[in-house]
């Protein structure tokens, strides 16, 4: 795609205003020739401004983050979600009740859900026992002594976010699919799905109305049963994301 992109035509080139076309229009030519704005390619600046452009294995790499963290981290939450509806039928019903009660026949958008607490809890819950990100790392930007501990300034600092989420100190009964439990005021450290602070996941919001919006459409046209060969416990592979061992196995079955 990248190949092609660069044998469009300027013209064409112009009309494009996806992700891709701009980390295009970014890279750094061949020939090393002066860009439009008079900086090289190599991005050492003719005048007095220096501009950074990307080289073509740069740009496959933000292409393949962008897919990995804004793709299938949301894929990921829909899959464990429609598990655990079908695992627990009573919340599923509840959820399809909701909103049947709160939106009637209105499309889903980012304005309407909001009114869908139960929804959200459920998604909440989804993540808390299932985040797609298992791990957090932070490098220390000082040195800090914390409970007799000490961290180094430069050293980096790994959070295990599956564990701490199904922390029975921090959650009672912490392997229990209960949506009720987000209702309760808790640390807000206790769950780190999408992180915490200023480097928390710039996609927060976007993910939760996506699964959201999903859901809506999916719970009024379905609902989710268990199988016969459906696990009663998941095991993982041992990755960066969380993956399920083996294939999540549901029964769809259309709403009438």
């Amino acid at each position: 795609m990248i190949k092609q992109r660069q044998n469009d035509s300027k013209e064409i080139r112009e009309q494009r205003v996806d992700f891709l076309q701009l980390l295009v229009d970014a890279e750094i030519t061949d020939n090393g020739a002066k860009q439009e704005n008079g900086d090289t390619a190599s991005g050492e600046a003719m005048g007095k401004h220096t501009v950074r452009r990307l080289t073509t294995d740069e740009i496959v790499g933000q292409g393949t983050l962008f897919f990995i963290a804004g793709y299938e981290t949301t894929a990921s939450t829909l899959t464990f979600a429609s598990y655990n509806l079908a695992m627990n039928p009573d919340v599923q019903e509840k959820a399809y009740n909701e909103i049947r009660e709160m939106l009637g026949n209105e499309e889903p958008n980012y304005d309407n859900i909001g009114k869908l607490k139960y929804l959200d809890n459920v998604i909440s819950e989804t993540l808390r026992l299932y985040p797609p990100v298992i791990a957090l790392s932070r490098r220390a930007s000082e040195n800090i002594k914390i409970k007799g501990v000490t961290i180094y300034e430069g050293q980096t600092v790994f959070v295990p976010t599956i564990a701490l989420q199904r922390d029975p100190r921090l959650f009672k009964d912490p392997h229990s699919f209960k949506p009720e439990r987000h209702e309760e005021t808790s640390n807000p450290l206790s769950f780190l799905a999408f992180g915490y602070g200023p480097r928390n996941c710039i996609g927060m919001r976007l993910a939760l109305v996506e699964a959201k919006i999903a859901l809506v459409h999916v719970l009024r046209a379905v609902k989710f049963e268990r199988r016969p060969d459906t696990q009663e416990v998941l095991t993982f592979k041992v990755s960066n994301f969380l993956q399920p061992e083996k294939d999540i196995k549901l029964k769809v079955s259309p709403r009438c």
